[in-house]
Formats: C-alpha cells, structure tokens, sequence
C-alpha cells in the first residue's frame, strides 16, 4: 500500500467517525421532528404527551432492515421486553445502516475534495449509499425507527 493510499485510508476512517455519531443523531433528531410534523407527538392539554396515532411515518432506506428485524420480533412475540434476540439483531442492523452510510458519505467527500474518482466505488456505489443513508422516504409507522423508540417502548 503506497503512502498516499494509506493517508486516504486514514482520513477515511477518521471521517467515518465522526460521521457515525452525526448520522445516529441525525436520524434520532430529524426522525423525531418528522414525527411530529407529520402528527405522531400531540401535547395533551394535561402537560403530558402523546405518541402514535399516525399511520405513516419517515425512515432512512438503510434503517429498514432493521425496522424489519423489530417487526417482525413484535409480530411473533408480541410487545414483550428485549428478551427475544429480535431487539438485539435489529439494533445491530440499525448501527450498521449508520456505519454504512458514514462510510460512504466519507468516501464520496474525500472524492470530491482530493479529486479522486475511484473513490466513489464502481458505478458510484458509495453514492448510491450515502443517498440511501441520508435520505428520508415514507412508510407505514410500524416499519420506521422512530414507532420503536416513540410508541413502542
């Protein structure tokens, strides 16, 4: 590995990390406000507050599989405590989402900013993965990260 490869690699990870905790609170914070927006968080008239009765919600593409994973926990096992490998396996999947989209929101900048394009990934896979890391799209509520954390527990 030449000496330059190693300095991308370093920068890489380095910008990674950083990265990964912007993405987690991103996604906490961003989610939670498109909750809202879309009706899921009402304050009640007796100072408390009240989560859910929306049908859709926003989620980031690469958070579905964990979604999925809870799920598919709750549909089998009903809303018992993280006792079932279910919790356990969707958190995983969620954190791998945010390394995933770290990683590759990293790549894709270092491309631009060193003018290298080989680091977008052959047909711009790094790309296609940051869009699908950082980006919101619309799903049924069960299926969104934020129902877990809001709703269900």
């Amino acid at each position: 590995m030449t000496k330059a490869a190693k300095t991308i690699s370093w920068r890489i990870i380095l910008l990674s990390v950083v990265l990964f905790v912007v993405h987690v609170f991103y996604n906490w914070a961003v989610a939670y406000w498109l909750f809202e927006v879309s009706g899921g968080v009402r304050k009640l008239p007796s100072g408390w507050t009240e989560f859910g009765g929306i049908d859709y919600g926003w989620t980031t593409p690469l958070y579905i599989p964990g979604c999925l994973v809870f799920n598919l926990g709750q549909r089998l096992h009903g809303l018992r405590s993280a006792a079932q490998p279910y919790g356990v396996i969707g958190l995983v999947l969620l954190l791998c989402g945010s390394i995933v989209s770290s990683w590759s929101l990293a790549s894709v900048l270092l491309a631009a900013v060193l003018r290298k394009k080989e680091l977008m990934g052959a047909r711009y896979y790094r790309l296609m993965l940051t869009i699908a890391g950082w980006a919101w799209i619309y799903l049924p509520i069960n299926l969104t990260w934020v129902y877990q954390w809001t709703v269900i527990y």
